[in-house]
């Protein structure tokens, strides 16, 4: 569908193995901000390092599909309303590392911006022939035989 509407293919930096690779020099950083202290143990050594930026690569991926309002809000900086509170100190750290991940890749937009997109493509133009219209000019098919 993406392509009938003119929609780029996915850059490979938006896979979870393209952002795992965005995200590994991220994590150093984050722990030296303090941003997240559970990381420390974590970074402690290359390989671990690894398999935490492809642990939260693979948790980043469900949430460009299936949660892309909490993607649109952290796009804006903003918390996502629905997210309970006990969730918030995650929230705080993942949209931060989600703002680095963003940083670049202007010109190539995540799933959860073209999902939008493709959304206002798909819709645009039944909204300018329903626009058009007046009244209730909508032709129905109608169930009675003719003749």
């Amino acid at each position: 569908i993406a392509r009938l509407v003119g929609l780029d293919p996915l850059h490979p930096s938006w896979r979870p193995e393209g952002l795992a690779w965005r995200i590994l020099p991220l994590l150093a950083e984050m722990v030296e901000e303090g941003d997240t202290p559970r990381f420390g143990e974590a970074c402690a050594d290359a390989r671990a390092r690894q398999a935490l930026a492809a642990g939260l690569a693979d948790r980043f991926d469900p949430y460009l599909c299936f949660r892309p309002e909490m993607i649109a809000a952290w796009d804006r900086g903003r918390t996502w309303p629905p997210l309970p509170d006990s969730g918030r100190e995650d929230e705080a750290w993942q949209r931060k590392l989600w703002r680095h991940l963003t940083r670049g890749l202007a010109d190539h937009p995540h799933p959860a911006a073209r999902l939008r997109d493709l959304v206002a493509r798909v819709r645009a133009p039944w909204t300018a022939t329903r626009s058009t219209r007046t009244g209730s000019s909508f032709s129905t098919l109608s169930s009675r035989p003719t003749g």
